[in-house]
């Protein structure tokens, strides 16, 4: 039994996906979200929340925006779908209505609060449903199933399952595609060692340019001239293209690169180094290891998952 299982037993045994024909119910989401430590988390949060709602009282907007942000984020436009959300989920206007006001205050308030008992598993269903929590763990729970190649049985089956899906994604971390994986990123895993210069104004940005190249000026040297300070920035050539720094790609050390116009302004970016992919790179092996473990997931997700 968890924590919530008096107040969500309508729930429990209702079944929510299957991973290869084995169904996972929304009981086995709950075990599974207390065994990772979530469950306790949420009715942590839920008990600061009812304590700052008894000292601090939202204002009806601020309650009104946050059903209106709540409504348009699960697209129930009409207050049919709404009554439908909440009939589904067996709760009133009003149980949503407190989630929101808690979540309105817990914003609102801070420090030490004090210690909420009497209506504690009541509120902790409702934001566990409310607040996605439900829906995100069942996605946790689907993908560590999917991934885990066990066939478990037993009071202690959701354990063996994470257990095994954790050993799986160990060995994919451990495995020989992390070497590929950075041989197959090369480019975009290129490190570049670079001085950022921003300023507002395109003219004062080719003078700014001019200085550095036909001057011989460094632009620190620039900058300060300028009244603003360099960027000194350490990023990947894939993070270069996500940030629209153009013109990066082929840039060798000693380059500058420039003007690039960003969202108004006008970016000098003075190349000091380019270090090429190492599997000897701490943070490269461990984007790796990510990029394989989420691919993996997925894939198994796709392939093995069907939803209720």
């Amino acid at each position: 039994m968890t924590s919530l299982d008096n107040e969500l037993g309508w729930l429990l045994a209702q079944e929510v996906f299957s991973v290869d024909g084995a169904s996972y119910s929304w009981g086995d989401v709950l075990v599974s979200a207390e065994l990772r430590g979530k469950l306790a988390a949420l009715v942590s949060e839920t008990r600061h929340r009812l304590a700052s709602a008894e000292v601090s009282t939202p204002s009806p907007d601020a309650v009104r925006e946050a059903g209106l942000r709540f409504r348009r984020e699960r697209g129930l436009l009409s207050a049919e779908e709404l009554e439908a959300w909440l009939a589904h989920w067996h709760l009133s206007v009003a149980d949503w209505t407190e989630h929101l006001r808690r979540t309105v205050s817990n914003e609102n308030v801070a420090g030490e609060l004090a210690e909420v008992d009497a209506e504690l598993e009541k509120a902790a269903a409702v934001d566990a449903i409310c607040s996605g929590f439900l829906e995100y763990e069942a996605k946790r729970l689907a993908s560590d199933a999917s991934l885990a190649e066990l066939d478990a049985s037993g009071d202690d089956r959701i354990a063996q399952t994470l257990a095994a899906a954790a050993s799986a994604r160990a060995a994919l971390a451990a495995s020989a595609d992390v070497e590929r994986e950075i041989d197959t990123r090369a480019l975009e895993w290129t490190r570049i060692d670079a001085e950022l210069l921003e300023l507002a104004d395109l003219d004062a940005a080719r003078e700014a340019a001019l200085c550095v190249r036909v001057d011989g000026l460094s632009l620190a040297e620039v900058a300060a001239d300028c009244g603003i300070a360099v960027q000194r920035r350490e990023l990947y050539l894939e993070e270069a293209e996500r940030e629209r720094l153009t013109g990066l790609l082929g840039a060798n050390a000693g380059e500058l690169v420039g003007p690039i116009e960003r969202e108004g302004r006008f970016l000098l970016v003075h190349v000091h180094g380019r270090t090429r992919p190492s599997a000897g790179d701490p943070e490269l092996r461990r984007r790796a290891q990510e990029y394989l473990v989420e691919r993996a997931s997925a894939r198994a997700f796709e392939a093995r998952v069907r939803w209720k």
